[in-house]
């Protein structure tokens, strides 16, 4: 799409991160990325940000309130215009194709794209830290720091009617996501749980605890909404199984998600690939079928009892690979449309994109008859 959009951006290249490795087998392999476009917000400490290459534009959050609509000129630079200002730091951001979710300060606003109107300004009671749009973008919810979820229409017919808020818990919600059926939320909390929550009754139907409790820092759903991506402040990400409430006995580590703000984790266009931040800068990926297992760090068997739940030793799966995107920690990374975007605190924005391997490794390939899986969603053509 960059390539037969958006030429311009692809001149100033700097320089092709690769994604692959001789260990694993060829059909585990991720494939290498570009990064095909990077800019600094001068000024800004980015907290959060959402691609539009539609417009093509990015929208971005900042430390001190602004939401910020950076315009993609045609010579590669940028111009930036603030649409809305929050009477606090931007926690987080959500888009789709037509709207623009933000929270900060005491409330979460919507706006409409392109046209970058105000939809819907909604006050919460306390301070909001993860807001999500459901996918119909019929509302919004958000979860704030006083452990609430807030739940808005955004139906022209009901926008003047109040949210809805559902608490559960004194701790802090830091990261809400919603079903796709838009009949649940789930919710996670500073103290290690995550929530199941039923909207059109406002019963929790479940509640995810994990072995070793630790902050939540992001939860996602999978492209299948079949599981649950965790972050955990303990530098772990796990899966669960929404369907059966399981836990996947694999953990996912060698990242650096444990002091500060909260370090976001999200799927591929597939179940099988997870994406990461790191408070150091790199970007994470992890495939979710590969073997490569830390033997070194192994959980210890509890036995069953009515305050211990019955847990096997799990192995500690490092990532597949590891990219140096940044010089400060990654605060925010969104997928959409087969291109990955990250924004670090010294205010740089990145967008990385899956190439074509090398001639010699396709003729590799078609030599064994194997094909690589991209992390954004199909096999590459060979």
């Amino acid at each position: 799409m960059l390539e037969a959009r958006h030429p311009s951006l692809l001149a100033p290249l700097q320089g092709s991160l690769r994604a692959t490795s001789l260990l694993d087998p060829l059909n585990l392999q991720l494939p290498p990325l570009q990064r095909v476009w990077s800019k600094r917000i001068v000024g800004h400490q980015v907290r959060t940000c959402q691609p539009y290459l539609d417009v093509p534009a990015i929208a971005v959050g900042t430390a001190t309130g602004e939401v910020l609509w950076c315009t993609l000129s045609p010579d590669a630079s940028i111009q930036t215009e603030t649409i809305m200002t929050h009477a606090g730091r931007v926690w987080s951001s959500a888009g789709s194709s037509s709207l623009l979710a933000t929270c900060g300060g005491r409330s979460m606003a919507v706006t409409r794209i392109p046209s970058r109107e105000l939809l819907r300004d909604v006050v919460c009671a306390s301070e909001p830290l993860d807001v999500a749009l459901s996918a119909d973008c019929s509302s919004v919810l958000c979860g704030t720091a006083d452990g609430s979820i807030v739940l808005a229409n955004l139906n022209t017919d009901s926008l003047t009617q109040p949210p809805q808020v559902f608490r559960f818990s004194d701790a802090a919600c830091t990261s809400v996501t919603m079903s796709v059926s838009t009949t649940t939320v789930f919710a996670g909390f500073r103290d290690g749980s995550v929530r199941v929550i039923d909207v059109a009754t406002s019963i929790v139907t479940r509640t995810l605890l994990p072995p070793i409790a630790a902050q939540v820092s992001s939860v996602s759903l999978s492209p299948s909404s079949m599981l649950l991506l965790v972050a955990y402040k303990n530098n772990t990400l796990r899966v669960w199984n929404v369907v059966t409430g399981k836990l996947e006995s694999r953990r996912y580590g060698g990242y650096i998600n444990q002091a500060r703000s909260f370090v976001r984790a999200t799927f591929g266009a597939t179940d099988h690939h997870v994406l990461s931040g790191s408070e150091d800068g790199h970007l994470c990926f992890w495939h979710r079928e590969a073997s490569r297992i830390s033997l070194d760090d192994v959980a210890t068997p509890q036995t069953t009892n009515a305050y211990h739940m019955d847990v096997k030793p799990v192995g500690l799966q490092m990532p597949n690979d590891r990219l140096q995107c940044h010089m400060s920690m990654i605060v925010d990374i969104k997928f959409t449309n087969r291109v990955l975007m990250t924004c670090s605190e010294d205010g740089e924005v990145v967008i990385l994109a899956s190439t074509a391997e090398s001639s010699s490794t396709n003729e590799s390939l078609q030599e064994h008859g194997e094909e690589i899986l991209d992390p954004f969603g199909t096999a590459l053509e060979m």
